[in-house]
């Protein structure tokens, strides 16, 4: 998958190829979908907010990493 600040605003596929209708993106870098997992003793152990991007959301409704939400969308 390519990696860095160009892909921002971009859809992609599971193969890294777009699918917004834009031509594919040339990055520095592109990593593995399948990764390791972090270490155990390089995780957080604070409690952080999940900034949705979603003024209301974020405003109402505060979330934290790593936690379980559900959110309904429409119209």
């Amino acid at each position: 998958m390519p990696v860095g600040p160009e892909v921002l605003g971009h859809m992609f596929n599971v193969l890294g190829n777009t699918i917004d209708g834009t031509p594919n993106i040339k990055t520095k870098e592109k990593h593995a979908i399948h990764k390791k997992s972090p270490a155990f003793t390089s995780l957080s152990t604070k409690a952080e907010l999940l900034e949705t991007g979603i003024k209301v959301i974020d405003l109402l409704a505060p979330m934290l990493k790593g936690g379980k939400v559900g959110l309904f969308g429409g119209a």
